[in-house]
């Protein structure tokens, strides 16, 4: 097959793709697709699973990096101990959750962003706002939980308002 025709073939299939995307879930669903794709540069032949996974190898191989490269510093910059270093790594643990656990709404407690421009005021450490809110708008892309309240949350809410009637609806239809 020639190369025009190889290049036509794969537009021809990314088309297809999109269409189905797009039927499947709407043109918001096919944005968020291709900014998932993008972000991650998986092709179309990957399936969402695929991607998933793959997305939890970056993050864990990002987490690895990252701790080592944190912890060589922190003994060789101030000498710590495996005390400090435990300490050091329950409260970067406990950082991560704030910022990747979502409140009953779906919304962040804190953003990575809000960390980083702290960390810029308090200690001028001249950190990337730009680039780090881009990591926090692809990690909230992928993220199906992401702006979705608990419909747990939101019938207790409508029973402590007095809305009975309507936190029984949605228990129903839930």
């Amino acid at each position: 097959m020639s190369s025009m025709k190889k290049e036509m073939n794969w537009r021809m299939q990314g088309m297809q793709y999109a269409l189905e995307v797009a039927d499947e879930k709407g043109i918001e669903g096919l944005r968020r697709e291709i900014k998932k794709r993008g972000f991650l540069m998986t092709p179309i032949t990957y399936t969402e699973a695929q991607i998933d996974e793959y997305w939890s190898f970056l993050s864990e191989n990002l987490y690895s990096t990252v701790m080592t490269l944190t912890a060589v510093s922190l003994v060789d910059s101030f000498d710590f101990q495996t005390n400090e270093l435990q300490l050091f790594k329950k409260n970067f643990q406990k950082n991560l959750s704030l910022i990747k656990d979502l409140d009953s709404l779906g919304g962040h407690y804190v953003t990575l962003s809000d960390l980083a421009k702290d960390l810029n005021e308090k200690h001028n450490l001249e950190i990337d706002i730009g680039k780090v809110e881009l990591c926090q708008e692809s990690k909230d892309e992928v993220d199906s939980n992401f702006q979705s309240a608990k419909i747990e949350y939101i019938i207790d809410l409508l029973k402590r308002n007095g809305y009975n009637d309507a936190a029984a609806f949605l228990y129903k239809t839930c």
